[in-house]
């Protein structure tokens, strides 16, 4: 389920605006740290808390089996949706990482769609769904904008959903002990702090 979040104040709310210009969806599980990380000067351009099922077809999974790459198989787990991502605004950089986050490595992704965009066959048949995303990542990957995810192991439903509740109240009070970005930088006179 999603909600709205103001882009200006990062109020939330949990119904749409006549004014949807003013406010963008956020997952409710993902609300609180993508408020706070924002209210605090790290800002964000997208998240995802992660979600149960699938996002592709199962012709095209069975198309990524055949790969059987890294990049494919890291793939066909974010497209099950057993993913939290986080993708943060150019220039903004974390102190650390929060628990069960790594980096996001841009090679996988961009093997991947590059793969999709541009391979015509795929043994006998040519690929069912193009990647719409490969502009973006290329563009996320040359601004090398910090971009963090937890792949979750748990295949069975509940299991990850019981993992990514867990996970999200661990990401919300790790924001709560972030320094604010936004104090800092008007005490030391806009100075970043450390990058991971």
């Amino acid at each position: 389920m999603a909600s709205y979040m103001h882009k200006e104040t990062f109020d939330i709310e949990r119904c749409r605006h006549d004014s949807d210009e003013n406010y963008f969806e956020v997952d409710e599980l993902i609300a609180l740290p993508i408020q706070i990380f924002n209210r605090k000067g790290y800002f964000t351009e997208f998240c995802c808390s992660g979600h149960p099922f699938a996002t592709a077809d199962k012709v095209f999974f069975a198309d990524l089996n055949k790969l059987n790459t890294d990049s494919a198989n890291f793939n066909k787990k974010s497209l099950l949706g057993y993913r939290s991502l986080i993708v943060f605004k150019e220039n903004i950089l974390l102190p650390s990482l929060p628990p069960g986050f790594v980096l996001f490595d841009y090679n996988y992704q961009l093997e991947f769609v590059r793969f999709t965009e541009y391979t015509e066959l795929l043994g006998k048949r040519e690929l069912v769904e193009k990647m719409p995303d490969a502009e973006y990542f290329e563009k996320v990957a040359q601004d090398k904008r910090v971009t963090i995810h937890k792949l979750y192991d748990d295949n069975d439903v509940y299991g990850f959903l019981r993992d990514n509740l867990e996970t999200m109240e661990l990401l919300y009070k790790w924001t709560l002990e972030l320094p604010d970005l936004k104090e800092n930088n008007r005490k030391n006179g806009g100075e970043k702090i450390c990058q991971i």
